[in-house]
């Protein structure tokens, strides 16, 4: 699998990550993690937490998006 590049510099997307990760594993026995396409989706969602409203506020600022439900997280930045 080739590297997708997305419209957001390394280091925001590494720290958009990380805030997910942590927020998504709270409470969670496992986590199931799916890239592709600019999109990262993490399973089970986690509760809202200042993690996510960060790494929302650095999708947005991107012109992406983050859903975030009791079954999953859902971060998407367009392509380059």
């Amino acid at each position: 699998m080739e590297p997708q590049l997305v419209a957001c510099s390394e280091s925001l997307l590494v720290q958009a990550v990380l805030h997910l990760l942590l927020a998504a594993r709270l409470g969670a026995a496992r986590l199931a993690v799916e890239v592709s396409d600019g999109t990262l989706r993490l399973s089970p969602g986690g509760p809202e937490s200042l993690g996510t409203l960060v790494a929302s506020r650095i999708a947005a600022d991107h012109d992406g998006t983050l859903e975030r439900t009791e079954a999953g997280i859902t971060l998407r930045l367009p392509r380059l």
